[in-house]
């Protein structure tokens, strides 16, 4: 009972902007698979060719508020003890919604009577996987995500794991060295992807190839923590706003040339989602705040995890039931189904907020 006081006790300062930080992580993310993913060859796949990296924003986003939290309670009574459970209550049980939601429409479809639904439930990681969140590696390993329905989880699987060596490095690694232990993972997360380039998948997948995001949001999180960095960069916003432009330019000339910078396209992005929320939290009254503090946004934020396991379920079987094939816009039906789908998304998240 005393780590259940702590747990809900902990007063972490809520910074309301970064709700729509979270929002526009979830909108991108909807975009690529409601979008881009449906419009192959489109106009639109082409201009939306990044928004895939949504959820590298949520992995800098995940690193810089739970490195915030555990570098400001560092050395608290039970507080990682604290910690693990406050992850849990938060994570696990939508995840199990989900994981059952999953076997009862497998059950209830039993074989999948058309390619719409064959694309949602077929060829899943074993089941095991997904309820020890090792999916990944498993999704690694097959060079493939599996099954449509769940194939998303592969990014709690990456956060979980993280979890369990994030406490760890901050209890044990002196606060002076822990920016420069940092950095390492960061650099070093390039080289393992060079590493497993050729298979491709794995580095997209496996925790040690995406350290530079969740780490990036982590060194920012100790960067901030520090007065006196806080106050450098409060009084120089506008070098943060160049840095954000030169990031923003880079992004755009990765979409419009098709191009890619290869094992660097990960730390590249997670450097542009770093500046962001860096100029969100020291620039309250700025633009870009104010931006993330629109109440549609922020709205999406705070519904961004429900959205993000389901919405890929709600598509699937629409799009299956309908059309009898996997999601894809092709006419104006389609389109409205899709939009459908949207809502629908959106209503059961607010159904399990």
């Amino acid at each position: 009972m005393r780590i259940l006081r702590d747990a809900a006790a902990a007063p972490v300062r809520h910074v309301p902007e970064l709700d729509g930080v979270r929002g526009l992580a979830i909108l991108l993310v909807l975009v690529w698979h409601y979008l881009v993913d449906q419009t192959r060859g489109s106009w639109i796949s082409r201009a939306g060719a990044l928004t895939w990296s949504g959820v590298d924003l949520f992995f800098v986003l995940s690193g810089f508020l739970l490195g915030s939290i555990l570098v400001r309670y560092r050395g608290g009574e039970r507080f990682y003890a604290a910690f693990y459970l406050r992850r849990a209550c938060r994570i696990l049980p939508l995840y199990a919604v989900l994981l059952v939601f999953y076997l009862f429409a497998q059950a209830w479809l039993r074989q999948p009577a058309n390619a719409g639904h064959a694309w949602l439930f077929g060829a899943p990681m074993p089941f095991w996987t997904y309820a020890t969140f090792t999916q990944n590696i498993v999704m690694a390993l097959a060079n493939t995500s599996g099954a449509h329905f769940l194939g998303i989880t592969w990014s709690l699987a990456v956060e979980e794991q993280f979890y369990l060596l994030l406490p760890l490095l901050i209890a044990f690694v002196p606060p002076r060295a822990l920016p420069w232990l940092l950095a390492g993972f960061i650099g070093l997360a390039p080289l393992l992807r060079g590493m497993v380039e050729a298979r491709g998948f794995d580095a997209f997948v496996l925790m040690p190839t995406r350290v530079d995001s969740l780490f990036g949001g982590v060194l920012l999180a100790c960067l901030l923590a520090d007065p006196l960095t806080r106050s450098w960069l409060e009084t120089r916003t506008r070098f943060l706003k160049w840095m954000l432009a030169i990031f923003l330019l880079g992004y755009a000339i990765l979409t419009l040339e098709r191009r890619s910078l290869g094992v660097l396209d990960h730390t590249w992005l997670a450097g542009l989602y770093g500046v962001l929320i860096a100029l969100v939290v020291v620039d309250r009254s700025g633009p870009i705040s104010r931006l993330m503090r629109a109440r549609w946004l922020a709205a999406l934020g705070v519904l961004s995890y429900s959205v993000y396991l389901f919405h890929q379920a709600v598509s699937g079987l629409l799009h299956g039931a309908v059309f009898h094939r996997p999601p894809t816009i092709d006419s104006l039906a389609s389109a409205l189904l899709t939009l459908l789908a949207l809502a629908g998304s959106e209503w059961q998240g607010r159904a399990n907020k």
